[in-house]
């Protein structure tokens, strides 16, 4: 029984997934409090209270009529799971704004994919793509065409930030999530889920400003 309701819920997802490549907005750019767009000090204090410590970072170097500003940020957060969560971040080469979050969370608890994926859909809308029930995928592509694939869209699906090495390649797009579930004992239950959420869109354009910049 439990196994064809698995089956409906998905084949349900599947089905929305034809509603959401007619560009359904994106409902939310937020995960663990931090949203896309927080400035440095907003995301530290929202960070704080989630009981995050900071790790590393790395900076920008100070050219082009800019000074020396942050480029990415790794926290970890110790003691509530069974293992560390992380959370790293992408600010704006120009604005400083996180434009890119990259989260992974144990479990510590049994969670059914069932419910997680439920949870996700409420907030951040009707995935554009669903592969099985390990990966649920939420795309935008910009209102001009530029001749961008859905796929090509994707944000990246593990813990990783690496968007600016290859930002020309995401011109046509807008604004991506893409949700990892690893599963624990049972292919039902998740064990660790991994969230990616990117702003392709000021990504591109304040790289593209540093590029014009430079000329």
């Amino acid at each position: 029984m439990m196994k064809l309701l698995y089956s409906a819920v998905f084949a349900l997802l599947c089905t929305c997934v034809s509603i959401a490549q007619a560009q359904t907005p994106i409902k939310a750019m937020e995960t663990a409090g931090v949203k896309i767009g927080d400035t440095p000090a907003e995301m530290e204090l929202t960070l704080k209270s989630q009981g995050y410590d900071f790790v590393r970072k790395s900076m920008h170097k100070a050219g082009m009529g800019l000074p020396e500003r942050i480029a990415t940020a790794h926290y970890k957060k110790d003691g509530r799971n069974l293992e560390p969560d992380f959370l790293m971040v992408v600010f704006g080469p120009v604005s400083s704004k996180v434009l890119a979050i990259s989260r992974s969370e144990r479990f510590n608890v049994e969670t059914p994919v069932l419910e997680l994926v439920k949870t996700m859909s409420a907030k951040y809308g009707a995935p554009t793509t669903v592969r099985g029930t390990t990966n649920a995928v939420w795309v935008e592509r910009r209102a001009e065409d530029r001749g961008a694939a859905l796929s090509q869209c994707e944000a990246f699906g593990g813990l990783q930030l690496s968007y600016l090495a290859a930002i020309d390649t995401y011109a046509g797009c807008k604004r991506s999530i893409h949700l990892a579930m690893s599963a624990g004992d049972s292919a039902k239950i998740v064990r660790r889920m991994t969230i990616n959420l990117v702003d392709f869109e000021s990504l591109y354009e304040e790289s593209k400003q540093l590029k014009n910049d430079g000329k």
